[in-house]
């Protein structure tokens, strides 16, 4: 069979050099004679030689020539053809820019890409210089001109479900430095109220009070509230406006002052006696299990010092009366107070301030517990200027409302982290009473948040922190730092990449199916990453969150046609809440999917498929979890989950690629309860965390697309006034925006952005850097191959593949794509050990996996590398 060679019906078909030879020395054999002799060192083998080198290398011209007309064998120019055959073109070099959508903290505050501040009121125009401080020196310049607004006191809110009738609750708050425990407070605290209670009736004796560094004068077991007023206000000029109460004969109530500073109130304090103040000597205090040694000449100062060193860092030592020093611990349970030695030639007494008889009790306040926290690693209490008020069913926290006390610092006009509600056993009955944190107002120094964009093209990284250099000066302006890593730019697209992307546009050129409309929302300038989801059904989803697997208890669920029986929270499952639901009529049909753990999907089929349901209701929750339930996709809607991209743009393509009369869902931004006015574009919402410009609003009395321009503590500035008044109602904020066609029907189409999880890594390297691999002290190895300054490469690669990870994905530590592939090639490293996870300091190496909606969020911050 003769071979065909060239252009033919499977393509083209090369001759290679052995092809040409035996092609040339049949021709020659046909027109010479077949006697010729063609060997390789004859005259006619070696022009065969020549002129088939020459052929052959002009098949394989041809071949390349052939194989450019597909991707698999494109390059260069070619590949630029292949894009122009397309209406594409090959994607220039892109400038690093800062990171233009604001991120949650490890500690609940917002973080900004470039944050620029100075004073109030200063103008920095656009085109400004700033850059790092570290070589090599990167520069940005400002895209646009920015205005210092003023400082912002943070405001957060602690809301009650329920008003509770027993149980305590923990606050957790976070300083410069660490984070704060406090102690317990019982169910009945009040925001800024003191309470001292009696356990019954004293009938004799006196008694006395530490309050803050003061004690009073001893008080008669029957003094009055107008008496004890009276013995505690002239103490000191911030007890002014003191005003105590008496609810109950055996309660008094401590009303202090608004906007000032609650002092922690000890009615259990020791009174130390000496029979003359000693002047030699020292005594030794046993305190529970730790001693407090003291020398002469005693003070209070030195005795509190003393007692400090013993481990009671919350201790206050006052004077007394003569001779004598009053002691308050503050800590749940005091230690018992003995003498265990004694030189000072002075006789010592111990006693307790309380003399009546009968025991007592303090509630602090919540302000007085906020106030008095203290942080050793600074040496001061961070919070004496914040101010508790009482919110509806919970209380205010206002940072920096008050003035802060001599010598500590101020909470004013600074970003606080979230407050952590670190223990609760809250109970209204037998239900849980659960007890959240929502944040108000983002605490900020006067301060402007921008933009800006690197001068030189190409993949410039800049890690958090670093971009803190003043290139432009301008009077106001002091400071400038990126709170979130820079978004790296890139190089020229390369074939690869360009073929790739040709090949997502060619997919995505007919509308409808969800493939197709991931496809086009990708190639979007910005878009980093996207998935979506469809429910195809006819029924609206609804969905319950527990936020852990319950063990015990039970709880029931309500619906608009009627309730479920009890659910038994141990052993929970999808099944068990459907068979509950299927109990109820006109629900025989309804379907629950999911796990507990990451959530039931409640999806209403049967007699009510289609139809809108109100939520359900949670209802006698007595299994120590909080359960939350929420609208899920409606009935035939789509659902985008788009991490980056410009919020019009989006829209855009989600409505220009999806089927006629799609239904676009996105997750609520935040669902709060707020009052409209006709006429007013200001909407007062209850809770304003999660809101922010740019997002659509709707609910009662909202204009269609009425969109958020400002947020401003509780008042939400909108681009459109309200058509109606409503005292109460509930206000939806979502990220959407309208979209008109070309027959000018107007659509609003929401998205939603996925939920960053921040990821916390720790890697310890063995390398060759010491004689001994991981010992430093056995000397440097003068032959070692591991270059220490590779380190911040490491962490800025862990961050790199980490942050690559789609939406929903997996993190893994090891193997393909794995948190290793930064370092595992690097010279020098004899071995290591790698740790990651969800919350500081990480102990494990397991993987882990996001939630359907959720993007990792690798921060260098969080990225600990070190070596040894």
């Amino acid at each position: 069979m003769t071979t065909q060679f060239g252009l033919g019906p499977l393509g083209f078909k090369i001759q290679r050099q052995s092809d040409v030879i035996a092609a040339i020395s049949v021709d020659l054999q046909n027109a010479l004679g077949s006697n010729i002799s063609l060997g390789a060192d004859t005259v006619w083998g070696k022009v065969i030689g020549v002129v088939s080198e020459r052929e052959a290398y002009l098949w394989e011209l041809l071949e390349t020539i052939w194989n450019s007309q597909f991707p698999s064998g494109a390059e260069g120019l070619a590949v630029d053809n292949l894009l122009a055959a397309n209406n594409l073109a090959r994607l220039g070099t892109r400038s690093s820019v800062t990171d233009p959508t604001p991120a949650l903290g490890a500690d609940g505050t917002t973080l900004y890409g470039l944050v620029l501040g100075g004073t109030v009121g200063t103008l920095i125009q656009k085109g400004a210089i700033i850059s790092t401080a570290s070589l090599p020196v990167r520069s940005f310049t400002l895209d646009a001109d920015v205005t210092i607004a003023k400082a912002v006191n943070a405001v957060q809110t602690l809301v009650l479900s329920a008003t509770p009738s027993q149980g305590s609750f923990t606050l957790t708050l976070t300083s410069s430095n660490n984070a704060l425990v406090s102690r317990p407070l019982p169910y009945r605290s009040y925001a800024n109220r003191s309470q001292v209670v009696f356990a019954s009736t004293p009938t004799g004796g006196t008694y006395q009070l530490m309050v803050g560094p003061f004690v009073t004068a001893p008080l008669a077991y029957n003094a009055s509230a107008a008496q004890v007023q009276a013995a505690v206000v002239p103490l000191t000029a911030q007890f002014a406006g003191l005003v105590v109460d008496q609810p109950l004969g055996t309660v008094l109530r401590f009303n202090w002052a608004a906007g000032t500073f609650n002092p922690v109130i000890e009615p259990n304090g020791i009174n130390l006696g000496f029979a003359q103040l000693p002047s030699v000597g020292s005594v030794t205090l046993g305190l529970g299990s730790t001693n407090a040694t003291v020398a002469a000449p005693v003070t209070a100062a030195s005795l509190q010092a003393a007692i400090v060193a013993a481990g009671y860092p919350l201790a206050r030592v006052a004077p007394n009366a003569a001779n004598t020093f009053a002691i308050s611990f503050r800590v749940a349970s005091p230690p018992g107070v003995s003498v265990v030695a004694n030189s000072t030639q002075q006789s010592i007494s111990i006693a307790s301030l309380n003399q009546t008889g009968v025991a007592m009790s303090a509630i602090d306040s919540v302000q007085s517990v906020i106030n008095n926290l203290y942080d050793p690693g600074i040496a001061a209490r961070p919070f004496t200027d914040a101010i508790v008020t009482d919110a509806g069913n919970g209380y205010s926290v206002a940072f920096g409302g008050g003035t802060p006390r001599t010598g500590e610092p101020s909470s004013a006009a600074k970003p606080i982290a979230l407050i952590i509600v670190s223990q609760s056993t809250l109970q209204t009955g037998s239900s849980i009473v659960n007890l959240s944190v929502a944040p108000i107002a983002a605490g900020s120094a006067a301060q402007a948040v921008g933009s800006a964009t690197a001068t030189i093209p190409g993949d410039i990284q800049v890690a958090a922190g670093k971009l803190t250099v003043i290139g432009t000066p301008v009077t106001g302006w002091s400071s400038v730092t990126n709170q979130l890593d820079v978004i790296p730019g890139a190089a020229v697209e390369s074939d690869n990449m360009a073929l790739i992307r040709r090949g997502e546009t060619l997919s995505s050129a007919a509308n409808g199916p969800l493939p197709s409309i991931i496809a086009k929302v990708s190639l979007l300038d910005g878009v980093v990453n996207v998935v979506g989801f469809v429910n195809s059904s006819d029924a609206a989803l609804q969905t319950l969150s527990f936020a852990s697997v319950p063990t015990s208890g039970s709880f029931n669920l309500l619906f608009g046609n009627g309730g479920t029986a009890s659910i038994g929270g141990n052993g929970l499952s999808a099944g068990t809440v459907q068979a509950a639901l299927n109990a109820i009529p006109g629900y025989q049909s309804a379907n629950v999917t999911g796990t507990v753990a990451y959530g039931l999907s409640i999806d209403f089929q049967g007699a009510f498929g289609g139809q809108a349901q109100p939520l359900v209701q949670v209802t006698n929750n007595t299994t120590a979890v909080a359960i939350a339930a929420a609208f899920g996709r409606p009935a035939r809607a789509i659902e985008m989950v788009v991490q980056g991209g410009n919020t019009q743009s989006i829209a855009n393509a989600i409505y220009n690629a999806s089927p006629a009369a799609s239904v676009f869902y996105g997750t609520p931004a935040a669902i709060t309860t707020g009052s409209a006015a006709q006429g007013s574009a200001t909407l007062t919402v209850a809770q304003a965390g999660g809101i922010a410009a740019g997002q659509i609003v709707s609910g009662l009395g909202m204009q269609a697309g009425a969109r958020v321009a400002v947020v401003s503590g509780t008042q939400v500035t909108l681009s459109a006034t309200a058509i109606g008044s409503y005292a109460t109602a509930t206000y939806t904020f979502t990220t959407a925006s309208t979209v008109t066609d070309a027959y000018g029907n107007v659509s609003l189409v929401s998205f939603s952005r996925p939920t960053p999880l921040l990821v916390y890594v720790t890697v310890a390297l063995v390398t060759d850097q010491y004689r001994t691999p991981g010992l430093p002290s056995s000397g440097v190895n003068p032959l070692s191959k591991f270059a220490p300054q590779s380190m911040a490469q490491i962490q800025q690669d862990i961050c790199d593949i980490g942050n690559a990870s789609p939406i929903g994905g997996l993190i893994i530590g090891a193997g393909t794509g794995g948190l290793i592939g930064a370092f595992n090639e690097v010279p020098g490293i004899l071995g290591y050990s790698l740790m990651f996870g969800t919350a500081p300091n990480p102990s494990a190496n397991q993987n882990v996996q996001l939630l359907p909606t959720q993007v990792a969020s690798f921060q260098q911050s969080l990225v600990s590398v070190s070596y040894t």
